[in-house]
């Protein structure tokens, strides 16, 4: 926590009743009412009370442009108003992001007269957080920029530090992710702690991150198989946010390992170790009758499907647009599915992993949804990323012949049968076997996997890329990810006309 109390009050505009003044010594709060040449220092606040009455009105109105200031520096803020016109005209510089979003309860308005403790009791209640170390040194790679308002929050996150060294990550597409390594400025221990990892992202974004956090993880996946947040350093700002936690140490990236040979014992570990305390939720009600594409409405976005992905894909064959593929999808009869918690973004580069165990991280997507979605998300990422190292990446009409075996209609729900020579992929057709021993376990019918594996072909193709092979690979997922609804869709209309 902060090494600064943070008891300041500054008070704007009417000045406080000798009532209030009372209220909030008892509280060991100090108000500061502003007057002109002022200096405003937040570091050192909790809270900032705008009182507009008049003659005062002109004088708040001139200041409410630091509200955004303020609350950007953890403080709660108090809009008193004598009427309610005069309330509107200050609630006029709150943004609708504000009001409506994570940071409203630190905005208090109240119009008319209000008891001498409110203000007082609520601010003396308010944990404000960390404060900006400005002297703090932020250490990064030459070619590595934050701008002002990322360098701000990382100065709050890493306040007790004089400095903070930061490596990029390699992972997200939107967030930006980082090794830490700080030097405390004053510990009993050292001044070296054990390196912490950072996202720096939009405010909202890690909000709903650290509420996943607790939602999901405190209780249902060993401490030990997760990063553990430090909620002091986690902060949400208006439109930045900073997650904090403990960096696991010694560990690879299970798309490394899967890339040396050792992706199957990982794999079993992280949905069999890892996430058992998730995937045993599913066992404890009935399964549901629901659409897959309804439950996962938020993997395939068609509309974001770049025209020249579709054009790629033509080249293999007869596709259909990705706005029919979509409402294929929605018009495919409803199954039975097993519903439990999901990681929501299952990848290679979100799962650590270290001597026997799978180290889950990045729980910013995670929800409820079918069983099988997070296997079928890990499966299509292994076969269509293409590996970092030219060496390792495979000559394109293997892989070709490889993923359409893979995702052919009549093999999908099979583990891959060997190869009848050594193409190099032997590493995927291993992985891919034991996520379909997986699938199988947990399936309801023949139909519920493919159907998630198609969404995950086609989620696959949503996203630009600049890496010619990356573009093949994404062309190919559509065109692999429209044959199985195509199948499907012939599929169900059979099902249906026997029924009939």
């Amino acid at each position: 926590m902060s090494a600064i109390s943070r008891s300041v009050v500054y008070w704007i505009g009417s000045p406080p009743t000798i009532e209030e003044r009372l209220e909030f010594e008892r509280r060991n709060l100090v108000i500061r009412t502003l007057t002109e040449g002022t200096v405003i220092d937040f570091n050192v606040a909790r809270a900032v009370v705008y009182n507009a009455s008049p003659p005062y009105v002109p004088v708040v109105s001139a200041q409410i442009g630091s509200l955004l200031t303020a609350l950007e520096h953890g403080l709660m803020v108090y809009l008193l108003a004598a009427d309610d016109a005069i309330q509107a005209h200050l609630l006029r510089e709150v943004p609708d992001a504000v009001r409506k979003g994570h940071l409203a309860m630190l905005v208090r308005s109240r119009t008319g007269s209000v008891p001498s403790f409110e203000c007082a009791e609520n601010i003396a209640r308010h944990d404000a957080g960390r404060h900006a170390n400005i002297n703090l040194q932020i250490q990064l790679p030459p070619d590595v920029h934050l701008d002002a308002d990322q360098e701000f929050i990382v100065c709050r996150a890493f306040s007790d530090c004089m400095a903070v060294s930061l490596e990029p990550l390699s992972g997200g597409l939107s967030a930006t992710a980082f090794f830490a390594q700080a030097t405390l400025t004053a510990s009993e221990v050292g001044p070296r702690p054990l390196p912490f990892f950072v996202k720096l992202d939009e405010a909202h974004k890690i909000f709903t991150e650290v509420t996943n956090y607790q939602l999901f993880a405190t209780h249902h996946i060993p401490w030990y198989l997760r990063p553990n947040l430090d909620p002091s350093r986690c902060i949400q700002g208006v439109e930045r946010g900073i997650l904090v936690g403990s960096f696991v140490e010694q560990s690879e990236s299970l798309w490394q390992a899967v890339l040396n040979g050792k992706g199957p014992r990982y794999i079993h570990a992280l949905f069999e170790d890892t996430l058992m305390g998730w995937r045993s939720q599913a066992y404890s009600r009935p399964p549901m009758k629901c659409s897959m594409a309804s439950s996962l409405k938020d993997v395939f976005k068609w509309k974001r499907v770049p025209v020249q992905t579709v054009e790629q894909a033509k080249q293999h064959g007869s596709v259909r647009s990705p706005q029919e593929l979509w409402e294929q999808l929605l018009n495919l009869p409803e199954q039975q599915l097993r519903y439990a918690p999901m990681h929501g973004d299952m990848h290679a580069e979100n799962v650590r992993v270290r001597n026997n165990d799978a180290i889950i991280i990045d729980l910013a997507n995670a929800s409820n949804g079918p069983l099988c979605a997070d296997v079928a998300s890990l499966e299509v990422w292994l076969t269509f990323q293409v590996p970092n190292s030219n060496k390792q990446i495979p000559d394109r009409k293997v892989w070709t012949q490889v993923a359409k075996e893979l995702f052919s209609p009549t093999e999908v729900n099979r583990p891959p049968r060997l190869a009848s020579t050594d193409v190099g992929l032997d590493w995927l057709r291993g992985c891919i076997r034991q996520t379909r021993m997986i699938a199988g376990a947990i399936c309801e019918c023949d139909t519920e996997y493919p159907t998630a594996i198609a969404l995950h072909l086609l989620r696959r193709s949503q996203y630009t890329t600049e890496n010619e092979e990356d573009a093949y690979r994404r062309g190919y997922a559509y065109f692999l990810g429209s044959q199985l609804v195509e199948w499907l869709t012939t599929k169900s209309s059979a099902s249906g006309s026997a029924s009939a």
